[in-house]
Order: C-alpha cells, then structure tokens, then sequence
C-alpha cells in the first residue's frame, strides 16, 4: 500500500431520505412512540390531529399548529405537554 493511500481517508457523505418519505407512521415504528396516555382535556382525536401536526410542522412550532387552526382552544403549554406524553418525557426543546 502506498503512503498516499494510507493517509487518504475515505469520506463518506450522509445520506439523506427522498422526499416524500420523512414524518409517515411506518408499521415498524416503535410501539411506544405513539402509544401514550392523555394529559387532561385531550381526547383521542385531538391527540391524532396532534401527532399529524407534529409531522407536518415539527415539533416546537407551536405558532405554526396554533395558525392551521387545526387544534382550536388549545394553548402551546397544553401541546407541549401532550407531546412530551407522546414522546416518553424526552426533551422536546
């Protein structure tokens, strides 16, 4: 081996996923992500509509899920929390 070969590094780029394929529920997702219990004043469906705006916006932007509406009445305190349940108390910041 010649000594430009052994100081080259092999780089490696990161790979990134196609779009299209980012923030979908897949059927080997871990069971517990989305299995959580319900902070007060949350039903089901709200936490569905939750958990769809999480994918779409990120989790964070609550302006942004408080803009689409689509979550009516609920405060960035209320969604933080549902989520930090949905998400087994990890950091959500």
């Amino acid at each position: 081996m010649s000594a430009a070969a052994k100081g080259a590094a092999t780089v490696v780029e990161p790979r990134s996923m196609p779009v299209g394929q980012r923030n979908v529920v897949r059927s080997n997702d871990s069971a517990s992500l989305w299995n959580c219990t319900l902070s007060p004043g949350w039903n089901q469906d709200e936490v569905q509509v939750l958990r769809k705006a999480l994918m779409k916006f990120g989790i964070g932007n609550w302006m942004k899920i408080i803009e689409s509406e689509c979550l009516l009445g609920k405060t960035i305190a209320q969604m933080n929390l549902q989520t930090q349940r949905m998400l087994g108390q990890q950091s959500t910041a």
